[in-house]
């Protein structure tokens, strides 16, 4: 009993001399005192007390300090406390101020990209949209003008900074007129796509593209403009200035890729296979002379019609093979009526010997090359055909 009473005294002194500390350092109100109190008494009915005293201490001395760096070190070290929205705001109002002081773009800029939720932003931002506005009409280019005009789209300022722009698209436009080359307005079309003088450019170009065209008279020129403009105001004159350069040429290749063409259906093509070749030749060759090109539409004409039939009997071997010959037939006979008006349209007025040989050689093998495709059909349907003379009516009657 008489050790339980000790120990009660003892508690009682102690407690009584704790709250005697706590008074003490509670008149007193300074962060030392606070300290020394929870050095002594760490865990005590007073500590949570003490160390709010302590942050609130801290924060009163950031707020007299007011700088940065105070207010920073005080979030740093209490980063939980109720007094952090209030050291951010300072911040924030300090950092504005000193944009202000400095009065610059890079401070206005830095100062948007740090806050860009603050209280100051419509303020922040509008000084710096008059800085560089000022900016823009101390350079006096484009670049500075339209770097402004697609930063504020809404800015008070567009319609002088737009007026500004305009006087020197003009001007650069009008130098492009001046120099009137293909070069200088490309130049221009190229720098300055939203100058409202550009449709202009575009068609200036095009003018002095057909005029090199007109000029020169050359396949170069000539495709330069079509290649540049296909669907072009002067696509037709230009065109007609081409065709002639380049029939020659077309004409040489057309048939030579059509014989070739035709040498190789005995072997290795199909009537299909010579129905895309013929029209691949024709795309391609388009201003080759009108009479061979009809000629090569004479072969079409009765490929398709093979073409047809084969693919009509590739579903079925339950055909009547005297409907296909007449077919096929008509189909020739189509065919050759085409040739024969194309080639006697490629002999013109000259009737010498020699042009009449050549014409009769063509037709001779031109008719042994259809014989060929009757022999061709007759093996690959097993008929038998009469076609030692192209006896048509012989087929037909087969």
């Amino acid at each position: 009993m008489q050790r339980v009473i000790c120990i009660l005294f003892i508690f009682l002194s102690i407690s009584g001399c704790m709250k005697m500390q706590w008074d003490s350092a509670s008149t007193k109100n300074t962060k030392a005192a606070y300290e020394d109190f929870l050095r002594q008494y760490p865990n005590s009915e007073f500590t949570s007390e003490a160390k709010l005293k302590i942050e609130t201490i801290n924060f009163k001395e950031a707020e007299k300090e007011n700088t940065l760096e105070s207010y920073e070190k005080f979030i740093k070290c209490y980063p939980s406390s109720q007094f952090v929205g209030q050291a951010k705001s300072n911040i924030e109002s300090i950092s504005f101020q000193q944009a202000k002081e400095v009065h610059t773009t890079d401070a206005y800029e830095k100062f948007i990209g740090h806050f860009p939720n603050s209280k100051y932003l419509n303020e922040a931002q509008s000084k710096l949209e008059n800085l560089l506005f000022q900016k823009a009409k101390d350079q006096n280019t484009i670049e500075f003008y339209e770097k402004f005009i697609d930063r504020f789209p809404n800015s008070v300022l567009k319609n002088e900074a737009q007026q500004n722009l305009e006087i020197l698209y003009y001007t650069h436009f009008d130098k492009a007129k001046k120099t009137n080359t293909v070069s200088a307005f490309e130049d221009f079309l190229g720098k300055h796509p939203k100058s409202k003088y550009c449709a202009d450019a575009v068609m200036i170009a095009e003018q002095l593209y057909y005029q090199k065209a007109v000029d020169e008279k050359t396949i170069i020129a000539s495709e330069n403009y079509l290649k540049k403009y296909p669907d072009g105001k002067y696509k037709k004159e230009v065109k007609n200035i081409l065709i002639p350069l380049l029939r020659p040429n077309h004409t040489t290749e057309f048939t030579n890729s059509f014989n070739k063409l035709f040498e190789n259906y005995f072997t290795n093509l199909s009537p299909t296979e010579m129905v895309h070749g013929i029209k691949g030749i024709l795309n391609q060759y388009e201003y080759a002379d009108k009479a061979i090109r009809d000629l090569s539409v004479a072969y079409l004409n009765p490929f398709q019609e093979l073409a047809q039939i084969e693919k009509e009997l590739s579903k079925s071997e339950k055909v009547e093979f005297k409907t296909i010959l007449k077919d096929i037939a008509f189909a020739w006979i189509g065919g050759w009526n085409s040739i024969i008006s194309a080639w006697s349209r490629l002999t013109g007025k000259d009737t010498t010997k020699t042009k009449i040989e050549k014409i009769n050689n063509k037709f001779l093998e031109l008719k042994e090359k259809s014989n060929q495709v009757a022999h061709y059909l007759a093996e690959k349907y097993n008929i038998e055909l009469h076609v030692g003379n192209w006896d048509v009516q012989g087929i037909i009657n087969k």
